[in-house]
């Protein structure tokens, strides 16, 4: 099954999404939280997540920095779109 991975771009209130997926006609939200212990950063996505709570509920996906990251997106990947 093919899947369709975008840039999005700028959305809405200033925000930036920087990819989305879209899957069996939905449209599904990536995010990758990568300096989450910098306190502007992490400050700025709570926000933000508030914000794909408010407009795209229920389909953001957010991955973080470790040294698993490959295989954890691979599970998130199966899990969600498998």
């Amino acid at each position: 099954m093919a899947r369709s991975w975008n840039y999005l771009g700028h959305v809405g209130d200033n925000e930036n999404i920087p990819y989305t997926i879209t899957w069996q006609g939905e449209q599904w939200y990536w995010e990758h939280l990568g300096l989450l212990e910098n306190e502007r950063y992490h400050n700025h996505w709570k926000v933000k997540n508030e914000w794909y709570d408010k407009y795209f509920s229920g389909h953001l996906i957010a991955t973080t920095e470790s040294g698993s990251l490959s295989k954890d997106a691979e599970r998130i990947i199966e899990k969600k779109f498998g």
